[in-house]
C-alpha cells in the first residue's frame, strides 16, 4: 500500500514540480493541505474521478495537537483561505503557469468537516507516476510551527537520496515567495533558514544543515545537506 507504513503513518505525496513551485501559505493552510494530501492515494483511479479529500475537525485537532473545542472554526478558516490561494508551478512574472489549489470546498459545521476538491490541473501534480513524486510521513511535519519549516523540510526531503540539494538564492526566494521580504541576507538567514533548520532538526525525522555559496562578497546559493535520523533519535515534539 502506498498510503501507509508498517506503523500506519499517513503519507503525504506530491509531484516534485509542486514541491519546488512558488507559493506562500500560512501554517494553518499548509497543515490543511498536507493533511488532505495524506488521505489521498495518488495511484487510485477511484480518487481521480472525484479529486477530493475530506478532513474532519477531530482529525485536525488530533494530528496538530490543537484544542478540540475550536478545531472546526480553525479548520473552516484554513479551508476558506486556502480556497483563494494559487501556486506558480513554473515561470516568472512574464511567463509561467499559475493554478488554483482548489476548485471547490464543501463544509458542515454540524458534522464538523470540510471537503476539499482539487481542480483538474492540480490533480495532475498530486497523482500519477510515483517515481516522479516525493512522499513523507505526516507525523514528520505535524510538530512544525512554521510554514517555512514545512516548505524547507519538503525541499530537503525531495533530495534525501542524494544527501544534498543546491538552491540558487534567487530561486529559494521565489519558491517561498520571499522576493519582497527580508531583502537583507542576514535577516533571511535568521528569520527563515536558521529557524527552519533548527525546528526541523528538533521536531522531524531529518537532520538538516546548510552552507552558503558566495560569488565575490554576495551570497549566491545555499547547499542543503540532509540525512535521515536513526530510529533511536526520532522524537516528534508538539
Amino acid at each position: 500500500m502506498i498510503k501507509s507504513l508498517a506503523n500506519n503513518s499517513l503519507l503525504v505525496t506530491q509531484d516534485n514540480a509542486l514541491i519546488s513551485a512558488s507559493y506562500s501559505l500560512s501554517l494553518a493552510e499548509k497543515r490543511l493541505l498536507v493533511l488532505a494530501l495524506s488521505k489521498i492515494d495518488p495511484t487510485s483511479k477511484v480518487w481521480l474521478n472525484g479529486g477530493s479529500a475530506t478532513v474532519t475537525a477531530t482529525e485536525w485537532s488530533k494530528h496538530f495537537d490543537l484544542d478540540v473545542k475550536s478545531s472546526y472554526k480553525r479548520l473552516r478558516s484554513a479551508s476558506d483561505s486556502l480556497y483563494g490561494k494559487s501556486v506558480m508551478i513554473s515561470g516568472d512574472a512574464q511567463n509561467g503557469e499559475r493554478i488554483r489549489w482548489l476548485s471547490s470546498e464543501k463544509y458542515s459545521q454540524g458534522d464538523g468537516f470540510v471537503t476539499l476538491k482539487f481542480g483538474r490541473e492540480m490533480v495532475h501534480y498530486i497523482s500519477g507516476m510515483v517515481d516522479q513524486f516525493t512522499s513523507y510521513e505526516l507525523l514528520s511535519v505535524s510538530g512544525l510551527k512554521s510554514s517555512y519549516s514545512v516548505r524547507v523540510y519538503e525541499l530537503a526531503r525531495q533530495f534525501l537520496n542524494t544527501g544534498w540539494r543546491y538552491i540558487d538564492l534567487k530561486d529559494f526566494r521565489v519558491m517561498l515567495e520571499l522576493e519582497n521580504r527580508y531583502p537583507v541576507w542576514t535577516d533571511l538567514r535568521k528569520r527563515v533558514l536558521d529557524r527552519a533548520c533548527n525546528e526541523i532538526n528538533k521536531k522531524s525525522d531529518l537532520i538538516l544543515s546548510y552552507k552558503i555559496i558566495k560569488k565575490g562578497r554576495s551570497v549566491h546559493a545555499i547547499k542543503l545537506t540532509v540525512d535521515k535520523k536513526i530510529q533511536s533519535e526520532l522524537k516528534f515534539d508538539f
